[in-house]
């Protein structure tokens, strides 16, 4: 199978992660551009050969035959492609046409995809890439979990994109080796002065290694590197082990999507033990879970914890994302910004009030349904909590 590229070059079709790329090359995938008139014909193609079925948004027209093939096929064998555009700071449609979304938003789609449709939505953009561009695509990653993959035309984009440390995937045209060496050369050349000697491997030449989720603290997984992996993993700024059991490097997400980028590394008092906190995109546990650590021993319960933030936001994204009648939080959103603005205002008042009685007991309940009005402002807006955490770090690096 071949994917005809939009530059008009034939060309096997390639879908690269941003650090395979800067990396080195991976296997090419049989991709097949093209809209099937039944589920018996998509049937066929994946039969023949094909690895993936790339549907073009534009020609796309029935959406439950996307359903059908994404249940019978498997979500992996499906993703969307869409030319699109920024405008007013959201990524939409470059082309007004009638679709089966019935939107021009890009979140739209993704979120469709993600419900009903493939695993990775691809997105042209029509005017070139910049900093608005690239952050109105980071909100929408961060809503979803539909893996994003960038169609770049040229090299001077790709270099951009690893400098941005962009995290979906790239279309690889021909000349992508020369332009994977030279970003290459340049992360080497900035890579962290670190003596990998200072560690203690052990007989084996390895090291265990604790992944913690950044944002929530909360302990991902454990696996282990040698010498090549820590190099890899500070020269290209995601988690790179060692497996044990195949005796070779596991990036991790190569083949998942579920990368990890690294915040920091650290090693322990005994120098035998490297703590990474990453940010985990998608999964960390090759289950699905979150984290690895689902099986209890022991439980006496979670103690309260700034992890009930991210929990009651994600409660709000998720009746965003799924409607249930009767539920107060869906109808503020669909009431619009102006209603859950108001009532932003009223709770402010209320924690003033609360604050002058000098009940410490009244002041929290009231912070706390100030918090949840304006987290429901957050999700309506498509601002997330990492991009108020973003800014918070910002400042305090002032």
């Amino acid at each position: 199978m071949k994917l005809i590229g939009r530059c008009g070059q034939q060309a096997d079709a390639c879908v690269m992660t941003l650090t395979e790329f800067q990396g080195g090359a991976c296997e090419a995938q049989a991709i097949l551009e093209a809209v099937p008139s039944d589920y018996a014909q998509a049937d066929g193609w994946i039969r023949a050969g094909a690895t993936r079925i790339l549907l073009d948004g534009q020609a796309l027209r029935d959406g439950e035959l996307a359903h059908e093939m994404a249940v019978g096929l498997g979500r992996n064998r499906l993703a969307v492609r869409l030319r699109v555009t920024l405008r007013s700071g959201e990524l939409s449609l470059a082309d007004a046409y009638a679709n089966p979304v019935g939107s021009d938003r890009v979140m739209d789609w993704a979120k469709i995809c993600e419900r009903r449709w493939g695993d990775e939505l691809w997105l042209e953009p029509a005017d070139g890439l910049d900093s608005q561009f690239l952050e109105a695509l980071r909100r929408i990653a961060d809503a979803v979990k539909v893996r994003l993959v960038l169609c770049c035309a040229g090299t001077a984009d790709w270099r951009w994109l690893a400098q941005e440390h962009f995290l979906g995937g790239l279309y690889a045209p021909d000349d992508l080796e020369a332009a994977r060496q030279a970003i290459q050369r340049e992360m080497e050349r900035n890579a962290p002065d670190f003596d990998p000697a200072v560690i203690r491997w052990d007989d084996r030449g390895l090291v265990p290694v604790i992944a913690q989720d950044a944002a929530t603290d909360q302990v991902l997984m454990l696996a282990y590197m040698n010498k090549e992996a820590l190099e890899k993993t500070l020269a290209g700024g995601e988690m790179v082990y060692y497996s044990r059991s195949r005796r070779q490097l596991w990036h991790k997400g190569a083949t998942s999507g579920h990368f990890q980028r690294v915040h920091s590394l650290w090693y322990d008092c005994d120098a035998d033990t490297i703590l990474a906190r990453v940010e985990q995109i998608g999964a960390a546990c090759h289950t699905g879970s979150f984290s690895c650590f689902t099986h209890p021993i022991v439980d006496n319960g979670e103690p309260a914890g700034y992890r009930e933030l991210v929990r009651e936001m994600e409660g709000i994204l998720e009746r965003k994302a799924h409607p249930q009648s009767g539920s107060y939080t869906n109808k503020l959103l669909e009431r619009g910004v102006d209603k859950i603005c108001k009532k932003v205002a009223e709770e402010a008042c209320e924690v003033v009030l609360a604050a002058k009685n000098g009940n410490s007991q009244e002041l929290t309940y009231e912070i706390c349904d100030l918090l949840y009005h304006l987290f429901v402002l957050l999700a309506q807006q498509n601002v997330s909590l990492t991009d108020l955490c973003r800014e918070l770090e910002a400042r305090r690096k002032k």
